[in-house]
């Protein structure tokens, strides 16, 4: 490819290209390492996780993956893969939630209601531990009191309840 800068235009264009291959390409067996090559279909970790369970040791389930696909090269992950895949399933961190930082929740409050007292009460939200249908009678109560029901924040705020409010969040280990 020749690109030529046009100075008095200020201006780049290509003058040749080639669209043949000027480097070998890489052996097929190596793609899987290849970032964009990298993925595991659902059926092949589901598939995996059984063997898994059953004592097969993850070796044993590359190689019949592998067999399976008619080859190493036919498979878009490596060996390296499956142990990583296997150690994010395993991990106790997974089954826990993630709560919402309640200082980020009260000044996200703040700038986009801008309302003193609605900050107040969603505080209140947050933090007190109301019975869920109490929960959602106060919140619709509140929504329509500052008339904030077409707000995005609120909105989202109302979809994430989970993380957020203790009334959503009681007995759940959070990290």
């Amino acid at each position: 490819m020749e690109i030529h800068l046009n100075t008095p235009g200020g201006r780049s264009f290509i003058s040749y290209f080639s669209d043949e291959h000027n480097h070998p390409l890489l052996n097929p067996w190596l793609t899987g390492l290849l970032c964009g090559h990298k993925f595991m279909f659902k059926a092949d970790i589901g598939h995996m996780i059984n063997m898994k369970k059953g004592g097969i040791s993850v070796g044993q389930i590359y190689r019949a993956l592998a067999n399976q696909a008619g080859g190493c090269e036919y498979l878009s992950f490596i060996q390296r893969d499956l142990y990583n895949k296997i150690a994010k399933q395993s991990s106790p961190l997974r089954k826990s939630f993630l709560r919402l930082c309640a200082w980020r929740m009260i000044r996200n409050a703040t700038s986009n209601i801008s309302k003193p007292q609605f900050t107040s009460m969603f505080k209140k939200f947050m933090l007190g531990d109301y019975k869920i249908d109490v929960f959602h009678q106060k919140w619709f109560k509140m929504v329509e009191e500052f008339d904030v029901k077409n707000k995005n924040w609120i909105l989202d705020m109302y979809k994430k309840r989970h993380s957020w409010t203790t009334t959503h969040i009681r007995g759940k280990f959070f990290c």
